[in-house]
């Protein structure tokens, strides 16, 4: 059974080098082209506004705990998010994970959705229980 919420996988530097099909789904609704992500830094695929000190204080912490986490400093990261996009307000719990890719340590990022004004039925997952897996070459 697949992840219904939205996941990427990323390598030591932060690219996404893996997404599943609720992230592309999410990214399809925000505009984003193919491969919706994949060979770009993560930073580059969060949709915040940045407009406020608090967007800008959250995507620093989320941008830190990515750090940490590839780092081996943290075993894992969460935070709970407010993204204002075209979607409007979406409510998430961010949560990131350390793995072992073929070429060295990666890490594991995942949203579950919790509420909004905005869309957020199109985000929230089909299913109630789910597990991930994936091959990493």
């Amino acid at each position: 059974m697949a992840n219904a919420s939205p996941v990427v996988v990323v390598d030591r530097t932060g690219l996404v080098v893996f997404c599943n099909a609720a992230w592309k789904r999410y990214q399809k609704l925000l505009g984003v082209p193919a491969p919706y992500g994949v060979g770009l830094p993560y930073a580059f695929t969060l949709s915040f506004n940045e407009s406020t000190a608090a967007e800008r204080y959250a995507r620093a912490t989320i941008d830190q705990g990515l750090e940490e986490v590839l780092m081996g400093i943290e075993l894992i990261y969460t935070r709970e998010c407010v993204f204002r996009n075209v979607l409007g307000e979406i409510r998430f719990r961010l949560t990131i994970t350390p793995c072992k890719l073929t070429n060295g340590p990666g890490a594991v990022i995942w949203a579950e959705f919790v509420s909004g004004t905005g869309r957020v039925e199109l985000l929230k997952p089909r299913v109630k229980r789910a597990s991930l897996t994936f091959d990493a070459e």
